[in-house]
């Protein structure tokens, strides 16, 4: 049996924004440092975003290729 939890349009927004802040600082240079801010990983943009997400015990949307890897041997 599984149960469901239900959330209102505000904690919605806050993951809606949450998910937008974490898009934001996924992109990560060579050396290991954000793109969008600069700050070593993670960023606090970064762990803001993921404690939004851990505090109503959601999961981020996962977008593949979003983070800029490609597979060896493609372009």
């Amino acid at each position: 049996m599984t149960t469901r939890t239900y959330l209102s349009s505000g904690v919605l927004e806050q993951l809606d924004r949450a998910q937008e802040e974490l898009d934001r600082h996924l992109l990560v240079t060579p050396g290991g440092s954000c793109r969008a801010c600069g700050h070593e990983e993670p960023c606090q943009g970064r762990l803001a975003a993921m404690q939004t997400f851990a505090r109503y015990g959601q999961l981020p949307r996962r977008t593949p290729g979003s983070a800029g890897r490609t597979l060896l041997g493609r372009a």
